[in-house]
């Protein structure tokens, strides 16, 4: 006689339909469950919810919250913090404020995760003041601030020009010694590079280095653009030059930074030899390199 499937051999199946966007799948495992008198759990309710909410069907992961309370299986953090990132990408921050305060009456308490994900939806809204707000109020909620909540709001400072604020967290957050990562390093070059500081930009640069920070591709696609922005051709094309002697690859964004930068000086013929050697090295130039090109030609 063969093993029939439980409740957590469904949750697994579900999970992965849910993963591949199977989802006409994932309701008839979802009969098939009723029709085994299988009873559906909190595990089985949390994959729908996070599955819609990814897929941008914020709506039906609430219809899935209010279908839980009848069946006394209720949700929990993790559900709605689920469905506030949910509609936080949806940009619909009344939405989400609304989840946000309605989690008390639920008898629960908003975690870090909570927070640092509306700070989060505020911030990509141009809301620094209310993702300030929010910030602030963390420690008063009995919670630490971790290294994301540290990183989100100082990205949204940064984006709304409040450079000094951005700068005043980053050290604060390198006093506590909490453990920094390259994030929120970037965050800081991008920042520096944005508001034209580029020869902090490049101090910067060594500074992570010399805290034992290995910069990545994204720390010199950062900086490669800022330099390129500011006129700063030659130490640009310094560090493309760079890449390949730290194990980096260049993506396309960034040979088509130097591409533009060689036109810019008038070396169109250099230019037009690196989208060659753009392609052979596997990758391939988009509408935006040859854009750079063509007109120079």
């Amino acid at each position: 006689m063969g093993i029939s499937p439980d409740v957590f051999t469904y949750n697994s199946i579900i999970q992965g339909l849910c993963d591949v966007g199977r989802w006409e799948d994932v309701e008839d495992m979802l009969d098939e469950m009723t029709d085994c008198k299988i009873s559906k759990d909190v595990v089985t309710f949390s994959v729908l919810v996070d599955a819609y909410c990814k897929e941008g069907r914020v709506k039906d992961a609430e219809d899935v919250l209010e279908v839980m309370m009848p069946l006394k299986i209720y949700p929990n953090i993790v559900n709605y913090n689920a469905l506030i990132k949910g509609y936080c990408a949806e940009g619909n921050m009344n939405k989400a404020e609304a989840v946000f305060y309605s989690i008390a009456e639920k008898g629960l308490k908003p975690c870090i995760i909570t927070y640092t994900t509306l700070i989060d939806g505020y911030c990509k809204k141009g809301k620094t003041g209310e993702a300030w707000h929010l910030f602030l109020d963390v420690p008063h909620e009995g919670l630490e601030r971790d290294i994301f909540t540290y990183s989100t709001m100082i990205h949204g400072l940064l984006s709304k020009g409040r450079y000094d604020d951005g700068w005043k967290i980053f050290n604060e957050l390198k006093a506590q010694q909490l453990h920094l990562n390259m994030h929120t390093y970037n965050i800081m070059l991008d920042g520096l590079c944005k508001s034209g500081e580029i020869p902090k930009a490049v101090s910067f640069l060594q500074t992570m280095e010399d805290e034992g920070f290995i910069p990545d591709i994204v720390t010199y696609s950062t900086l490669i653009n800022g330099l390129c922005r500011d006129g700063e051709h030659e130490i640009a094309r310094d560090l493309f030059k760079e890449l390949r002697s730290r194990g980096l690859q260049p993506s396309a964004q960034i040979y088509t930074m130097i591409v533009g930068s060689l036109c810019q000086e008038g070396y169109v013929e250099e230019a037009k030899t690196l989208v060659v050697k753009m392609e052979e090295s596997g990758c391939t130039p988009n509408s935006r390199t040859f854009n750079v090109v063509i007109p120079r030609v």
